[in-house]
């Protein structure tokens, strides 16, 4: 739903029943988001819990090489689609679109399969399959249906983190994942096209520009915090980022409510001030400090359910991490900032350096600290994206004041 249908809404509608419709939305919005990411968050604890870290490991390495690929290819069409109207952006071109850089995904997760293994191959094929029922979502969302695109996530997450359970390796597992999130594709996220399909280059051009601008820069997003995670395995070994990983995924709970709440905020911080966007960034931040309160009292408990109470790289790696979501969780609502300002040259820029940040912090920190140095570069690369997107923030809204001004 557009900021101008929403105002519509409210001049011709009872101001409770828009209100109760409103928060209805939001909350459909809030659960398919973090439903979406639970799968893997989920399936990786199962992993450590039933498998052991050195399984957990690999899937962790599988998903940090994989991450940064699926970001690139995915072209960012669901946030496109759910910021622009249907009369810019119909369903159909970016369908059209999906369709080419899908061809260019399956190459990849072919070239994949002979450098690191069928693990990593089938990750891949398991964020393509996720990629097509993001778009139908989106549309969903886009249409006011929020709660067929939450149950369509849920339904993904479930059966993941039961394909895991019950699978007896980590490859059975995602070979059936791929095959019922294309079931799930097919019989429930599907919906009719609003015309048809038109694979003309003048026509997809600008969508493909756009698109893969926002796809290179989240693919250097992802690829800053997948960093950490393949200088540690290269550095230590797979069980070393096992307990690095059930560690943070822990703590990735908050993340992902971080990364919910920008994707809700997203439509309103087009036209937000720059004051109110600092001051929702204090929410996050006030969650993380909590977070870092309670992980500090229950970690005991917490590493005892993974069988890592005795563990001193464990404890110490759950610190670290504590306090490196003080700066991650800021930095992950400010990203959509960006995102809604539509600053995609500026984002690129952005990642650029961040990239630069994590890859001089990881060779520096992992080899002497291990999985305590890996925290301490995420903690270093938060920071600095939380700097960044300020002044990014700033810079934007001192050109628009100064347009403004000249008019």
């Amino acid at each position: 739903m557009s900021q101008t249908d929403l105002a519509l809404a409210f001049k011709v509608a009872d101001p409770l029943p828009f209100s109760r419709k409103l928060l209805g939305d939001t909350g459909w919005v809030m659960v398919s988001n973090l439903a979406q990411a639970a799968g893997p968050f989920i399936g990786l604890l199962v992993i450590a819990r039933w498998h052991g870290m050195s399984a957990a490991g690999e899937f962790a390495y599988a998903q940090a090489l994989t991450a940064p690929l699926a970001q690139l290819f995915n072209l960012q069409l669901k946030a496109l689609l759910l910021t622009h109207p249907v009369a810019e952006l119909p369903l159909a071109n970016a369908v059209s679109v999906r369709l080419l850089s899908s061809l260019f995904g399956v190459a990849f997760m072919l070239l994949l399969h002979f450098v690191s293994g069928p693990l990593t191959c089938l990750s891949m094929g398991a964020r393509l399959s996720d990629s097509w029922g993001e778009l139908f979502q989106a549309a969903h969302q886009r249409s006011g249906r929020m709660s067929r695109a939450a149950i369509s996530s849920i339904f993904r997450s479930i059966g993941l983190v039961a394909l895991l359970v019950l699978s007896n390796s980590l490859e059975a597992a995602l070979s059936g994942y791929v095959l019922f999130s294309l079931l799930l594709l097919f019989t429930f996220d599907w919906q009719p096209l609003d015309q048809k399909l038109n694979c003309k280059w003048p026509l997809l051009r600008p969508l493909v520009q756009r698109g893969f601008l926002l796809g290179v820069v989240l693919f250097l997003q992802a690829a800053n915090s997948s960093i950490p995670r393949i200088v540690l395995e290269k550095c230590t070994d797979s069980a070393t980022l096992g307990i690095f990983v059930t560690a943070s995924a822990v703590l990735q709970a908050g993340n992902l409510l971080a990364s919910s709440f920008g994707q809700v905020l997203l439509p309103t911080m087009t036209t937000s001030s720059l004051l109110r966007i600092i001051s929702w960034t204090f929410i996050p931040f006030a969650a993380a400090l909590l977070a870092l309160l309670l992980t500090v009292a229950a970690s005991t408990s917490l590493l005892s359910f993974f069988r890592l109470a005795t563990s001193p790289l464990a404890s110490n790696t759950l610190l670290a991490l504590s306090f490196a979501q003080l700066t991650i969780w800021p930095a992950t609502m400010l990203g959509y900032a960006l995102t809604a300002r539509r600053l995609y040259r500026e984002m690129l820029w952005l990642g650029l350096g961040l990239i630069a940040v994590s890859a001089l912090s990881s060779w520096m920190l992992v080899r002497p600290f291990g999985s305590v140095g890996a925290a301490m570069s995420l903690a270093s690369t938060g920071l600095a994206s939380v700097l960044i997107c300020f002044w990014l923030l700033w810079r934007s809204n001192t050109r628009y004041e100064s347009a403004e001004g000249t008019a």
